[in-house]
């Protein structure tokens, strides 16, 4: 995660003004009504951030559409597709299988329709063409738009903000200076806040004004997938002796911790820059790094691995994904009774 400090802050503090500025601007015209969302004829839930960076809101968007699944919606995503190559839309799913790359589709939207079988998936830099395009060809019940908090031409009748509790704990200094994309009065749109990386069961100490539910939201590493056979691990009883470990995600520090936490032997890890495509020379120096250290499997993310395969690393070496499993509680059973029900009415 990017670290602030004091004196950056004050440097970038003139462009800071002017990023405050643009963003009141912008909030007052959808205030006001002089912008105006567009509707689809779908439940919209919304899943967004206040700060940039690696909140954990990829995962809680995967435990949301999983759910909806389960509870039998046809269920579909639309998303910018952050660090792809192309522009404009792109279908990712159509819900049977994934049509495109990582590079094409991005990395999170693909990872997503890999790892949810019957999620439809589209990506756009505008959401509503996405959401339109999922409308008219395969009439979802529900639509969740990722990183949608800031994004607000396609109306939404819920939203959820997930908010990494580090980031909270300090000032909250906005981009340049901060992290924060727009400031903390923005949660006054929000119908839920969700924190992440709290310690399972600790709630932050949070004070405003308006009332807004809350939920936590952890998660623990539970199995591990080789990616060549399908082959699968509890993380307790992984049968390597050194592993190497690498994260391009927007906090790579807290996937080693949980790594850590896991016991898993892990030996030497390595960051990369959030959405990281790892191009084949990336590819041969990590190979390289790990071989040195004498590793014999590589773990990574699920984001990560949409971006490997078998073939790039060399005979003997397995590569490995991790699954994590949603630390239950009773917070998230009445966020996802809220969801349900605004995609059900009674």
């Amino acid at each position: 995660m990017k670290r602030f400090g004091t004196a950056w802050q004050w440097i970038m503090l003139p462009l800071t003004a002017l990023y405050g500025l643009a963003i009141w601007c912008r909030n007052l015209a959808w205030q006001t009504g002089w912008l105006k969302p567009e509707k689809v004829p779908v439940t919209v839930i919304s899943v967004g951030n206040l700060t940039a960076g690696g909140t954990g809101k990829t995962p809680v968007t995967a435990w949301l559409a999983g759910i909806l699944i389960r509870e039998g919606f046809t269920v579909g995503l639309v998303s910018r597709g952050y660090g792809r190559s192309t522009r404009g839309f792109v279908l990712v799913s159509d819900g049977r299988s994934v049509l495109v790359t990582a590079d094409q589709g991005g990395d999170e939207p693909v990872e997503l329709a890999r790892s949810l079988p019957g999620l439809l998936v589209a990506v756009s830099e505008k959401r509503l063409i996405a959401a339109n395009h999922l409308c008219a060809h395969f009439k979802p019940d529900v639509l969740i738009m990722d990183d949608g908090f800031q994004h607000r031409a396609l109306h939404r009748d819920m939203d959820i903000v997930v908010q990494d509790y580090p980031s909270w704990i300090g000032t909250h200094w906005l981009l340049p200076s901060g992290p924060f994309r727009e400031p903390v009065s923005g949660l006054n749109r929000a119908h839920w806040l969700v924190w992440t990386r709290t310690a399972p069961g600790e709630w932050p100490v949070f004070r405003r004004t308006e009332p807004v539910h809350q939920a936590l939201f952890a998660q623990e590493p539970a199995t591990l997938i080789e990616w060549s056979t399908g082959n699968q691990w509890p993380v307790s009883s992984l049968p390597f002796r050194r592993v190497a470990a690498i994260a391009g995600i927007g906090d790579p520090d807290q996937f080693f911790l949980s790594l850590q936490k896991s016991r898993l032997p892990v030996v030497v890890t390595r960051a990369f820059p959030d959405h990281e495509p790892y191009p084949q020379p990336v590819k041969s120096d990590v190979v390289q790094w790990m071989l040195k250290a004498g590793c014999e499997a590589l773990i990574m993310t699920a984001k990560d691995a949409v971006k490997w395969s078998a073939v790039d690393l060399p005979a003997g070496i397995t590569g490995l994904m991790v699954l994590s499993r949603v630390v239950p509680d009773p917070s998230l059973a009445r966020l996802s009774g809220e969801v349900i029900q605004r995609v059900r009415p009674s």
